[in-house]
Formats: C-alpha cells, sequence, structure tokens
C-alpha cells in the first residue's frame, strides 16, 4: 500500500499477533487443530509461504465457473531451493463418473525478489471443466519420486482435496442475487491469505440452499457487493451481522477502515485474535482501501457505495453511522468525517499518522503568507480540516510504545480537536501499534460510539474545503470559492440568547446558513449586523469585497478549470469513471508510452483486476470518452498540439514499475534530469469530464504514482499552478 509512513509496509491489522492461534496443518484442505475448532468455521490459519517444509497446494471450493484454478506453493526455507527442472509433479482430478483430468505443474512464479530467494516456488495451474457435471471433484498433487533424487525424496505427497461443481445450484439463484453470489464464490476459492488466515465463508452454503433469498435471516460474516461505475465490476465488501442484534428495529452501522497491507476481508481475519463483535452489537461493514489512493477518491467513493448498499439491504439507522480504522484506517476515518462531517454519528480512529510540523493548525499559516509551498502543505495536513468535526465525537486510541505510528501524531490531533472546539477522548494503552486485549477491548469502543447520535441541531457549524465536491457540513453549504488556490473557511453559531447568527468567512464567494434556530440579525467577519430573512440565507462576496445577503447560482461557464496560474479539479478527475491511454502517433515511444500507462493504472487493491482500463488511444470509442475521464499518456510535442497555453512543468523524480511490466520501468538511472509535464483540459468530449495529458522528455517509462508530489496533488483536492519569478 502506497503510504508515507516509512514503516507502512509493517502495519498490522486490528488485533492480530497477541493471542495465541493454532495454525491449521499444512495442506489448505486439513482441518484445524482442536485449539482452533471454535473457530474453523471461520477461517483456516495458514502459514506463511516462505514457511511451509513441504508442497502445499490450494484447490477451489465451490466452483461455478468452467475453469479451475489451483495454487502450488513450493518449500521456502532457506537452504532448500528448488530447482524447477528437478522437479516433476502433476495435478490429478477425480470427479463425478469417473471422470479423470492431469496438468503439469511448472514453478515458473518466483516468489519475491530479494537475491538468492528468487527462486521459482509459486505454480498456477489452470484446468478446463466445462464438460464436467456437478459433484464433488478429489484432487492430488503427485510427486514423481527418484531414489537417485535426492529433491524428490525428500518431499511427501500432499494430502488429497475435494472441491464441489455447482453450478446447477448458481443458476438457481433469483437473478437479484446472482452475481453478488457468483462475487463471493470468487472470493471463497481466492487463494491468497489475509493476515495468515483464509475466510471459509460459512454462510455461503445456506445462501446457496435459499435460492428465492439467499441473503435472508444470515446471521455472522457475510460477502457482499454492489456495482461499482468507476471499476465497472461488483465490488465486494465484508459483512458481519451480529446474533444478538436486533433487526427488527434500525439497526447503527460501524464502517471499518483496515490498515496498510490489509483490505475489504480484514474484520474475518480479525476475529480470529478473539475480537468478538456481540458485545454492544451493530451491522459492521468493512471496506477496502485504494492503491496509491489510500481511502480518498475512488476509494472514498467505495466507502460511500457500502454505506449506501448497507442501507438500501439492511434497516440501519441513518443516525447511528460510525467509523473505525487503524493506521491507514485511522488516518481514513479522520478524512473521511471531515470531508463527509454530515454521515457519521462519532468516529474512532486507532494508530494516527501523517501530522507533519509542531504547528496546531496549518490553514493559519496560509493566511499569514502567500507562498505556494505553504498552501500546498496545509492542503495536505489533514489537521486543516480537522474543525469539520466540531459536531462530531471522536474517541482517539493509541499505544504509547507504538514505533509505526507514534503517539506525538494521536496527540497532536487531540489538541487539534480540542482547539477547534470539538468533543474528544483520547486514551493511551501500554502496547505497541497492535493494541488488542488485555490492554484495549474493543467492545469499549463500541459501548462508548453507540452513546452517540447525529445531532441534527448543533449551535455551531464549521467547514473548511477546498473542493466543492465536499460542501456540507450540518447547515452550512458552500457554492463557491473567491480563490480556488486557496481553502475556504466558514465559521458560524447562534449566540446563546439567539439575537445573532455570528459568521466568520475566509476565501468565500458564496455560502447559505440554514440554522436550526431563530436568530434577529448576521455579522459577518465583526462587520455591522445584517437583517435576518425568512428561512435559509445565502451571503455573497461583492464586487468591493464586501459580504451581502444575496442569490447565487454557479454560472455554467465560470466553473473552475485548468489554467496557468489558478487551480483546476484533480480531484474530480479521479473521482468519476477513469480510462488510461497512450498515444498511438508516439513512433518509437509508443512501447514507452503504453508501459507508462499500464504501471500509471494499477490503483485498485480490493478484488479483481487490480489495473484501471488501460487502453490505446485509439482504441478509446465515444461512449467510452463521453462517460470516463481520459488519461493521455503523450509524446513530446503532443501536448502543445492540444494546449495552447502555457502548461505545468514538473522535475521528473526517480521511479520504478511496479513490478508487472518492462524491466526498463525499474531503471530510474537516466531519469534525473528528464521533465514531466501534465495539463488537465476540459474534456472535448463531455462537458461533465476531463482529458488529463502527460508527456515526458524521459526515454524510459515512468509510474506517475512513484512521483512525490503526485499523491500530495491528489491529497490536496486541487493542483496549484503557480509561476515562480525570481524564486516567489
Amino acid at each position: 500500500m502506497n503510504h508515507p509512513h516509512p514503516t507502512a509496509s509493517r502495519h498490522i491489522p486490528l488485533a492480530l499477533s497477541c493471542i495465541a492461534i493454532a495454525a491449521a496443518a499444512m495442506a489448505f484442505g486439513a482441518s484445524p487443530s482442536s485449539a482452533a475448532e471454535a473457530d474453523s468455521e471461520v477461517y483456516i490459519s495458514v502459514p506463511a509461504a516462505d514457511a511451509i517444509e513441504q508442497f502445499r497446494f490450494f484447490s477451489p471450493s465451490k466452483l461455478w465457473r468452467d475453469e479451475a484454478t489451483f495454487r502450488i506453493d513450493a518449500p521456502g526455507r532457506a537452504g532448500r531451493p528448488i530447482d524447477r527442472d528437478e522437479l516433476d509433479l502433476t495435478l490429478t482430478l477425480t470427479g463425478p463418473d469417473d471422470r479423470t483430468a492431469q496438468a503439469p505443474v511448472r514453478f515458473d512464479r518466483p516468489r519475491g525478489r530479494d537475491g538468492d530467494d528468487a527462486v521459482p516456488r509459486e505454480a498456477e495451474v489452470t484446468i478446463d471443466l466445462s464438460d464436467w457435471p456437478d459433484g464433488e471433484v478429489t484432487v492430488d498433487l503427485n510427486i514423481e519420486h527418484d531414489p537417485d533424487n535426492e529433491v524428490t525424496e525428500a518431499f511427501d505427497d500432499p494430502s488429497s482435496q475435494q472441491f464441489r461443481i455447482v453450478r446447477a445450484k448458481v443458476a438457481a439463484i433469483a437473478e437479484p442475487y446472482r452475481e453478488e453470489i457468483r462475487t463471493w464464490l470468487d472470493d471463497h476459492n481466492r487463494a491468497e491469505p489475509i493476515w495468515g488466515h483464509i475466510p471459509q465463508w460459512s454462510n455461503l452454503a445456506a445462501a446457496l440452499d435459499n435460492p428465492e433469498s439467499p441473503y435472508e435471516g444470515l446471521r455472522g460474516f457475510l460477502l457482499r457487493s454492489y456495482d461499482n461505475p468507476q471499476l465497472r465490476r461488483k465490488q465486494p465488501y465484508t459483512l458481519y451481522i451480529p446474533d444478538s442484534i436486533d433487526a427488527d428495529e434500525p439497526m447503527p452501522l460501524m464502517i471499518l477502515l483496515h490498515g496498510s497491507g490489509g483490505d475489504y476481508r480484514n474484520l474475518i481475519a480479525d476475529y480470529a485474535a478473539g475480537q468478538r463483535f456481540e458485545e454492544h452489537p451493530m451491522l459492521i461493514a468493512n471496506a477496502g482501501a485504494f492503491f496509491h489512493q489510500e481511502y480518498r477518491h475512488m476509494a472514498l467513493n467505495d466507502v460511500r457505495w457500502v454505506i449506501e448498499d448497507t442501507k438500501a439491504k439492511y434497516d440501519v439507522d441513518p443516525d447511528r453511522i460510525y467509523v473505525q480504522g487503524i493506521s491507514l484506517g485511522g488516518r481514513g476515518s479522520l478524512e473521511l468525517a471531515a470531508l463527509m462531517p454530515d454521515t457519521f454519528a462519532a468516529i474512532c480512529p486507532q494508530g494516527i499518522y501523517g501530522v507533519i510540523g509542531d504547528m496546531i493548525d496549518p490553514a493559519t499559516a496560509v493566511r499569514e503568507t502567500d507562498r505556494v509551498a505553504t498552501r500546498l502543505a496545509a492542503r495536505v495536513d489533514i489537521r486543516t480540516f480537522l474543525p469539520n468535526l466540531i459536531n462530531t465525537p471522536t474517541e482517539i486510541i493509541f499505544g504509547w510504545y507504538d514505533r509505526a505510528t507514534p503517539p506525538f501524531h494521536a496527540l497532536t490531533v487531540d489538541m487539534t480537536l480540542r482547539h477547534a472546539g470539538a468533543t474528544v477522548r483520547t486514551r493511551g494503552f501500554d502496547a505497541g501499534h497492535n493494541i488488542t486485549v488485555p490492554e484495549y477491548d474493543w467492545a469499549s469502543t463500541r459501548k462508548w460510539l453507540l452513546e452517540h447520535q447525529r445531532n441534527h441541531e448543533p449551535r455551531r457549524a464549521a467547514l473548511r474545503v477546498t473542493n466543492l465536491r465536499f460542501n456540507r457540513a450540518d447547515w452550512v453549504e458552500v457554492h463557491a470559492l473567491e480563490d480556488y488556490s486557496d481553502i475556504g473557511d466558514v465559521d458560524a453559531h447562534i449566540e446563546e440568547d439567539s439575537e445573532a447568527l455570528r459568521v466568520k468567512l475566509h476565501n468565500i464567494a458564496a455560502v447559505t446558513l440554514d440554522p436550526p434556530f431563530e436568530y434577529e440579525h448576521i455579522k459577518v467577519n465583526g462587520g455591522p449586523p445584517l437583517p435576518a430573512p425568512d428561512g435559509p440565507v445565502t451571503l455573497v462576496a461583492g464586487a468591493d469585497g464586501r459580504i451581502e445577503v444575496g442569490e447565487w447560482e454557479t454560472p455554467a461557464d465560470e466553473a473552475p478549470t485548468k489554467r496557468p496560474g489558478r487551480a483546476g479539479p484533480l480531484w474530480d478527475a479521479w473521482s468519476e469513471p477513469v480510462v488510461y491511454t497512450w498515444d498511438d502517433q508516439g513512433g518509437g515511444n509508443r512501447r514507452l508510452l503504453e508501459i507508462s500507462a499500464r504501471v500509471s493504472s494499477r490503483w485498485d487493491m480490493s478484488f479483481g483486476d487490480r489495473h484501471l482500463p488501460v487502453k490505446s488511444f485509439a482504441d478509446v470509442d465515444e461512449e467510452t470518452r463521453e462517460e470516463a475521464n481520459v488519461i493521455l499518456f503523450a509524446s513530446p510535442g503532443r501536448l502543445a498540439e492540444l494546449v495552447d497555453e502555457t502548461y505545468l512543468r514538473y522535475p521528473l523524480q526517480a521511479a520504478g514499475g511496479d513490478g508487472d511490466d518492462d524491466e526498463a520501468a525499474e531503471s530510474p538511472a537516466s531519469w534525473a534530469e528528464a521533465d514531466l509535464r501534465i495539463a488537465l483540459l476540459p474534456s472535448p468530449w463531455a462537458s461533465d469530464r476531463y482529458l488529463v495529458v502527460v508527456e515526458t522528455t524521459a526515454g524510459r517509462p515512468f509510474n506517475l504514482h512513484e512521483l512525490g508530489w503526485w499523491d500530495n496533488g491528489l491529497r490536496t483536492d486541487w493542483v496549484v499552478a503557480a509561476t515562480r519569478d525570481g524564486g516567489g
């Protein structure tokens, strides 16, 4: 997971390592040991691939597709490298009607890239079973033992495994649920463990046995999914429904955000560490972060859609929706709540990171200086937007010995929230990053969350914005900013005697206020009283800079676009459907541009293909151009053909690929002096879409995500175009 903290790759999930859990046998299909018997229907524990001493393989469980895919792991202990040419392994299937199928196993997929350990230790075998009937299939991995070969004699044949072909059952599922059940089955057949666990999804069998309404009455862990318009596929999430919850009444909902390296299955994996959810019950939905986005842009949309999907399928109490997250999810819970302050009744971030510098409120520095660097820093810093949480109670959890996300991050956020006037309680424990029982009982947080409901009548409302995609909080709605390279700030409250609505505005061109209390007059920025109209009041900045009561309609031809010296809607470009393309007219650079587009398109970590759509520019049809934002990797000079104004010019930093493509994408030696040029333009094909043109003079492929400013730019919502004259 792309993560600004240096220990990101070591972040661990909620409560995974503090309770001893007996591991399952080496083979995936083996039964768990007696110590884990109580949890055997929830997950199977599997050791890390580099810790096994015998061959193991992973079979499907319930197959609805025509092909079955199997993954085989070779022993990986040091001192026992496996030469694929010395092994003769065969996968054998025996099924209904005594049908059989065989396929050779070839270890041609290195696991890792660290020197001598990069030996072939993974294999994947796919077998066509399209003409096989439903029924049970037995799978064996057979080793051809050779008495003269010490390598083959050192390993035993793994135990047989079984799976069942269930095409008829899936075909019988009612059409509204069929694709969702198929998504659940595909996830059930995933061989990739999460934190050493493979979910068993025991509820799946009950769902298949109730074809007319497969999810009706199910409790415990479920896999649900919704139609994601950006990824154009079913996007899954884990849902836990406690046995103890009263489903006849509106139910509270908590969104759980995982840490770096996890995914939307963290909820079921964390169950293995003893974190039961029956005490202080609530629905718990586990959303997933996205590669290089954390919980922003498409990932933020994912959380919003998970909430909406859960509300559509279950009786959710809209006034009791909460969010809790650890590490990556700890920061994510703050950002989500700050951008969508009307959504959550209370939040609980744990293991917060990303606090930079020693100031409490970075936005105040922007008002003292106009330096571009200061503005960008303030737009990146989560503390700038924490005043949006003044009506969202926040519990901060941290470990005093946390080296991954040290306590000063949590304590600084605590001070910032208190300084803004928010309700906050902070609890530190004598533990590290992985806080769990007995130090910290997660049920205590659920109890605290349930004490809060959304406050629909707060006397004070505050909102800071840089992007009008997120322009509402309580009874405040911002319509326009004066300067889109700056931060808009609204702080409004009703006096206790209800005589005045006092408002402080910074960089606001138009805002509507609709407080739930009556008042006699309005005072803006300490100015003279303005009359109080009946109903909502809209404040507009006049030509002379004075604020007055008026009306506002956003002029269609004045919507903010990318121009020199002015901000452009970079957030929007990656918050809607996106297609990555490369320039067909690139000549000798065509392959370079294609690799760059493919590597840069790798965003999604949650499920299925991890790349956003990517294709040649010539292959983008008219419908796609109208529906999606187009990212064009162009040859030098092409940008000038499309943009007749000065465009931004950035230094191209050393960057590498993700290991999926050419070796050239991992060779940054000659990149130091190269230039990367980017322009964000209104789409010539659709009024509400964008064209992003990227070109470079570098002679090698490049990955946008490896540029330090790139992720910061996406966090800030808008990239600031600045002319630097004499160091200004």
